[in-house]
């Protein structure tokens, strides 16, 4: 009680978070954390739905719009993390979701022949999961109301189910694959209960406070959440999470290091978890 009580003390500067985010709209309409264009999918989403967590819109909202759709006329739809990063921007802007099925229209040919979407076998080195390419392409799906085969979709999740609670390939877990499945699986029906054991592996990996980088607190604290369980140190997440913030407001992956939209969207994420925004 004592450290939820802390926690509400704690005073946000909101208004500094959202003069950073909107200082990186560029002059094409999108986002890019380097403030000149061309601006890019992924930073545009991280800066749309941060405001959005703020309570916020683009000031200039029509030319995020504008941007939208010439990026949609051009290679972005032929990948599912492309089209992930439109149609989630597109949502929050309010395109119709019509246009935005049309955008998501090739994501079927990425399914593969297990279930899941994309490779998921030697994937690239800089890729953060093997279920990265699957979650962007169900969660677009889902989004938009387009069909899926939830069961063979949950069977493929879980091969990557692994004796000590946690997902990821090899029998090695991570906190990247155990978020990705986690939240794809919460949307397809199953309920906490039934990955009791992935609650356990979480709870020791943040007991541990196996957490290097604020992406790996994102993870930890969304899929926590998503499971309808409170994150154990909260005083200590915020620390770290506040800790990786920089003077103008943006955040980093780290104490040290450079300001960037997919940094400062995923603090905003653990931040709103914590219940402080």
């Amino acid at each position: 009680m004592a450290a939820m009580e802390a926690l509400t003390t704690v005073k946000i500067d909101t208004e500094r978070i959202a003069k950073y985010i909107e200082s990186c709209q560029t002059e094409d309409g999108g986002f890019f954390f380097a403030r000149i264009p061309p601006s890019g999918a992924a930073d545009t989403c991280y800066a749309v739905n941060s405001l959005r967590l703020l309570g916020r819109k683009p000031v200039d909202p029509e030319a995020v719009i504008g941007w939208l759709r010439d990026a949609a006329r051009g290679s972005l739809v032929a990948n599912p993390k492309g089209v992930f990063f439109l149609v989630e921007t597109g949502l929050v802007m309010g395109v119709p979701t019509t246009e935005l099925r049309r955008w998501a229209d090739r994501l079927r040919g990425w399914s593969n022949a297990e279930g899941g979407f994309g490779a998921w076998r030697n994937v690239d080195v800089e890729a953060s999961s093997e279920l990265d390419i699957t979650y962007r392409a169900t969660i677009t799906m889902l989004d938009l109301g387009m069909g899926l085969d939830y069961g063979r979709l949950s069977r493929f999740l879980f091969r990557f189910l692994n004796d000590d609670g946690g997902f990821g390939v090899n029998g090695f877990s991570t906190l990247a694959s155990t978020f990705y499945a986690v939240q794809i699986l919460s949307r397809l029906g199953v309920l906490p209960q039934e990955l009791y054991a992935t609650v356990e592996w979480l709870c020791r990996r943040e007991a541990l406070w196996d957490v290097p980088y604020l992406e790996h607190l994102y993870w930890l604290a969304s899929s926590l959440n998503v499971l309808g369980v409170a994150v154990g140190n909260r005083s200590r997440a915020l620390d770290f999470a506040l800790d990786c913030q920089h003077h103008g407001g943006g955040f980093a992956r780290a104490r040290y290091g450079i300001a960037t939209l997919e940094n400062t969207h995923y603090a905003l994420e653990v931040l709103s978890v914590l219940e402080v925004i």
